[in-house]
């Protein structure tokens, strides 16, 4: 069971994928965070997040993620281009 902490970190983590979604939706966004649960992982994606990592993060997982974001964005399957 999620603690307040949780909670918390939870609705952050909601407001910034918002926001940022608001102000670019096409904004790929990687959460990277050393107080990570399977539940906010869960929910980040479901909001929005490309991907969720928890630290310590593998520096070549870490490269991976940014890696294939930057390719989906550059795709020339989007449906803007």
């Amino acid at each position: 069971m999620p603690d307040i902490a949780d909670n918390i970190r939870l609705l952050l983590i909601g407001e910034v994928l918002n926001v940022s979604k608001k102000m670019d939706p096409e904004l790929a966004i990687i959460i990277l965070t050393g107080h990570g649960s399977e539940q906010a992982a869960r929910e980040g994606i479901e909001q929005g997040a490309f991907d969720y990592l928890t630290k310590p993060c593998d520096l070549q997982s870490l490269l991976n993620v940014i890696n294939a974001a930057y390719s989906q964005k550059r795709s020339p399957d989007r449906s803007d281009a």
